[in-house]
Order: C-alpha cells, then structure tokens, then sequence
C-alpha cells in the first residue's frame, strides 16, 4: 500500500497532463487516520464519476460494539453516517465534486456505507478536477486534503458526533422494528 505523499506526489506529476493519466492514482493509500481506496477512475471530465472507498479502522473510528451489534442496530447506524456524511459534504465540500448516494427519508439498509468490527466504510465519488480536458492536479490535492479530512472526521470518527442523537437514531429504527 502507498501512503498519502505518494498519492500526492502522482497528483502533482500528472497535473496539466491529459485527463485519462489521472489513472496514476489508482490503488490503495494509507492516509494515516483512513485508507482511500480508488479502484476505477472516470476517463473524462464529463464521464461516470470516480468511486472512493474511504475506509477508517475501528481503532480510529471507535464506534462502540453494542451500536452495530443486531442486524437492526446496524442498519440504523449505517443509514444514520450515510445522513452523517452527506450533510458533512455540504457543509465541507466548498468544490462540489465529492458525492455519496443521497439517503431516503427511509431508514433503510445502505450500500453505501459499511460498518463492521474491523472498519467503517463510505463509498462516495468524486468528479475529478480537469481544465480544458487536462489533469487539474492541484484543485484535485485541495479536495483529497482539506475536504475529504473534515468530511471523514464530522461524520465517520463517533468521538466527533452526538452520542445522544446516535442512540436515539437506533431506538427509533429498534421501535420501529418491533411494531
């Protein structure tokens, strides 16, 4: 696995360069607090944008055991960090360009997030920056170290939320499941 110089160093030799050399950046990267995972990248401005698998341990994210501890509690938990991370994208994301599947006023399972003993997992996506058709490396660096930091933090890391509304999101959903 790189670590976030190296993926920082990629962005910074591609930047200005066509738009498909933005396929440097594939892979895993160790970010210290989160692993980004990057397995496909979109080929041009205007294509499919890129999938980010951020991946934080539970030694970083802490969520207590008994808050995903019944297939109830965790869809509960996993709907509530997906709500987490797309108000954390509106109120960090000054670019735009990171997204994550927008919830329903469901409570439902997500795809979109993951939580499991070993890890909390957002999949969001990114539009990756481009000029004229060419790699926007540093808009790209801004992104990946200022937006994507706070976006993780506010909404992925339980020491940085409410544990009364965290509970109180999966007492509905458990009131819910046994009507």
């Amino acid at each position: 696995m790189r670590d976030k110089e190296e993926f920082y160093g990629a962005l910074e030799e591609i930047d200005g360069r066509p738009y498909d050399q933005y396929q440097k950046i594939l892979g895993d990267f160790d970010f210290s607090r989160y692993v980004l995972k990057i397995g496909q990248v979109q080929s041009s401005p205007d294509g499919e944008p890129t999938l980010l698998l951020v991946r934080v341990p539970q030694s970083v994210a802490g969520f207590p055991p008994r808050l995903f501890s019944s297939p109830v509690r965790k869809a509960a938990l996993e709907d509530l960090l997906t709500r987490q991370v797309a108000m954390a994208i509106e109120d960090q994301s000054d670019s735009g360009l990171v997204s994550i599947s927008e919830p329903t006023p469901q409570i439902l399972p997500r795809t979109s997030l993951q939580v499991l003993p070993e890890y909390v997992e957002a999949r969001m996506y990114i539009d990756l920056p481009g000029k004229g058709g060419r790699v926007n490396g540093e808009a790209a660096a801004v992104v990946f170290s200022e937006e994507l930091p706070l976006i993780v933090s506010s909404a992925l890391i339980y020491a940085y939320l409410e544990p009364e509304e965290v509970d109180e999101a999966i007492g509905v959903m458990e009131d819910a499941d046994a009507i």
